[in-house]
């Protein structure tokens, strides 16, 4: 019986169709040298302009494989983790958190062009800045009004000033966070912190057993958020790009 070839790599519609360039990412998390030989004859036969390739961070060899071939590091991956059967905590009850409405997105989309660029897209030259931007413009509104997804907001004086997305799998019993941002006119008053807690608490009542949250190595002030909830580090892993045609 003849086997089928398995691909190193698979064709990213959304993305390509988003940046205008054709983009792929390599499935396996530890790349050896001949599977990066692989990926790359399987870029040029698709006329791939970049790859995305997420080495795991535990496992030397899986990066080292990856800069013997030009792959560019662009970004830390720092997963957080929450076992919430064991999370305790007071009540939580503040009147300035809310769910989001469709009124609220054009302020939304505002505040997160500008929250979000400690990323690896925006760490990396070959793609467009006002892109950049536009791509969390884009997910702040899918969190509203996708299923299973959801967005809550801190409001003051009739606007969102704060926001935390999440996404939460019901057969699972899991959540994820995905967006967590503040106004810059309001940090360091503790909202961000309160979303979190608020969030948690709406989760544990919800049954949701485990919560994950994933930053940037170079999110400082992010990490330090997570670990004031309870979170626990997971993982940290390594985010490449690699680029096969010019910017």
């Amino acid at each position: 019986m003849i086997q089928k070839q398995v691909s190193p790599a698979v064709f990213l519609e959304w993305d390509t169709a988003f940046f205008g360039k054709r983009i792929g990412r390599v499935l396996t998390h530890n790349l050896k040298e001949t599977e990066a030989d692989e990926v790359d004859a399987w870029a040029f036969e698709h006329k791939m302009d970049c790859i995305y390739y997420l080495a795991d961070g535990s496992d030397h060899s899986s990066y080292r494989a990856a800069e013997n071939h030009q792959y560019h590091h662009v970004d830390l991956r720092v997963t957080f983790h929450m076992d919430l059967t064991r999370w305790v905590h007071d009540e939580i009850n503040f009147q300035q958190i809310r769910q989001a409405k469709e009124e609220d997105i054009p302020q939304l989309q505002q505040m997160t062009r500008y929250n979000h660029q400690i990323s690896r897209f925006f760490a990396d030259d070959h793609f467009d800045r006002e892109k950049c931007m536009n791509l969390y413009e884009v997910w702040i509104e899918r969190d509203l009004r996708t299923k299973e997804h959801g967005l809550w907001v801190w409001e003051e004086n009739d606007r969102p000033i704060g926001y935390t997305s999440v996404q939460y799998m019901k057969t699972e019993y899991a959540a994820e966070i995905g967006l967590v941002g503040v106004h810059p006119d309001f940090r360091g008053r503790g909202i961000g912190l309160a979303l979190q807690l608020w969030v948690l608490q709406f989760f544990n009542k919800s049954g949701v057993k485990s919560v994950e949250v994933v930053t940037q190595g170079r999110n400082i002030s992010a990490q330090n958020l997570y670990q004031k909830c309870g979170y626990r580090l997971k993982s940290i892993d390594l985010w490449y790009h690699k680029w096969y045609t010019n910017p």
